[in-house]
C-alpha cells in the first residue's frame, strides 16, 4: 500500500452541501476498516478562506479551519490533494478567484493535485490555472462558461477530467466516483470502493455517464429557456407536457407555439427526440441492459420502447449496440 494521502477540502462561501458530503463520506468509508471512520488510510481537513465557520448554500453552518491563520497554511500546502468546492453561484466563484489563486498556485507548485468541484471551475479558470486544457462543467453552465472562457475546451460527456495534476468535476453525486478515482491511486480499488453498499450505491457509474446532449440550447426567450430546463429534467420521468407547461407558467398551447417557432416541432416531439438520443447514448456508453435503459428514459413497456427506438433510428437497440462492439 502506498503512503496515506491527505486531502485539503476548501469550502467556498455558500458551497453546495451535496458534493461535499458525498466526497467526504467516501473518504470516511475508505479511511478505515469496518465502519470505524478513523483517518487511518487517508486523512482530510476542511478549510475556509477567511473564517472558521462557513455556511453552505442551504444555510447549514460548518466548523472548519481558517486559512487566514498563517499557522494553517503549511499543512494546507503539504496536501496531496486540494479539493475546492464551489459556491452557490458563478459570480461568487469569480469574486473569490483573486483570493484563491495564490493558495492553489503555491499548493500546485509544491506538488498537490488540484481539484475543482462544480462552480469552483470558474474560480480556477479566472485565476488562470486551466490554461488550454479540457475541463468538465455542470451542464447548466456550459454556455456561460464557454462565453467567459472561449479558449478552454469542454469535455461535455464526462463527470470529471484530469490533466496536468488538475481535475475538474461537474459536482453533485459525481464526487463519489471522483473520490474513488483519487483514492484508488494510493490505496487501490478495493479500499477505494469500500462502503458503497452502506451508501446505497450498487456500483460506481462510468465516468462517461453525463449525456453529452444534455446541453440545453441557448435561446433568447426566458420562458422557453425555463421550459427547456424542465423538459431536460423530465427525460427519465413520466411527466406530461401539460405538467411541464404548468411548471413553466404557460399553457400547453403556448408552449407548443414557442417550440414550433424555435425548433419546428412540438414540445412532445422534442422530448421524445431527447429520450431517444439519451437511450442511444446509454447503449453506446454504459453496460446497462435494454430494459434498464428503457426504464431510465421513461418507458414502462419494453416492447413499445424497442418499436419507438427503431422508428427513430431505423435500427433496434440491440443492433445499435452490436454494431458498436464490432
Amino acid at each position: 500500500m502506498k503512503k496515506r494521502p491527505h486531502f485539503s477540502l476548501l469550502l467556498l462561501p455558500e458551497f453546495s452541501l451535496l458534493p461535499y458530503a458525498s466526497f467526504l463520506d467516501k473518504l470516511r468509508f475508505s479511511s478505515d476498516e469496518a465502519d470505524f471512520s478513523s483517518q487511518k488510510y487517508c486523512s482530510w481537513t476542511s478549510y475556509a478562506l477567511d473564517k472558521d465557520l462557513v455556511a453552505s448554500s442551504c444555510g447549514s453552518m460548518h466548523k472548519v479551519t481558517s486559512l487566514s491563520n498563517e499557522d494553517n497554511l503549511t499543512p494546507f500546502y503539504q496536501s496531496d490533494f486540494v479539493v475546492v468546492f464551489g459556491g452557490r453561484n458563478i459570480s461568487s466563484a469569480i469574486d473569490k478567484a483573486q483570493t484563491l489563486k495564490p493558495l492553489i498556485k503555491k499548493a500546485y507548485a509544491l506538488g498537490a493535485h488540484l481539484v475543482s468541484i462544480d462552480n469552483a471551475v470558474f474560480s480556477f479558470a479566472q485565476s488562470g490555472m486551466l490554461s488550454d486544457q479540457k475541463v468538465t462543467v455542470h451542464w447548466r453552465h456550459h454556455q456561460q462558461f464557454l462565453a467567459m472562457f472561449p479558449r478552454l475546451n469542454l469535455a461535455k460527456d464526462l463527470l470529471f477530467e484530469t490533466q496536468n495534476r488538475i481535475t475538474t468535476c461537474v459536482g453533485g453525486t459525481a464526487t463519489v466516483e471522483l473520490a474513488i478515482e483519487l483514492i484508488s491511486t494510493y490505496l487501490g480499488k478495493p479500499q477505494a470502493n469500500k462502503g458503497l453498499a452502506d451508501m446505497i450505491i450498487e456500483q460506481p457509474r462510468l465516468n462517461q455517464l453525463e449525456p453529452n446532449f444534455a446541453d440545453i440550447p441557448n435561446v433568447n426567450d426566458p420562458i422557453l429557456n425555463k421550459a427547456l430546463i424542465h423538459i431536460f429534467e423530465s427525460i427519465a420521468h413520466r411527466q406530461t407536457i401539460e405538467d411541464i407547461a404548468n411548471r413553466t407558467g404557460i399553457s400547453r398551447r403556448q408552449l407548443d407555439r414557442k417550440m414550433e417557432k424555435q425548433f419546428q416541432c412540438s414540445a412532445s416531439q422534442y422530448l421524445h427526440q431527447l429520450k431517444m438520443k439519451q437511450a442511444r447514448w446509454l447503449l453506446l456508453n454504459t453496460p446497462q441492459s435494454v430494459s434498464q435503459i428503457a426504464e431510465s428514459v421513461g418507458f414502462d413497456n419494453l416492447e413499445y420502447f424497442r418499436q419507438a427506438f427503431k422508428r427513430f433510428f431505423n435500427k433496434t437497440p440491440s443492433k445499435v449496440r452490436d454494431e458498436a462492439s464490432q
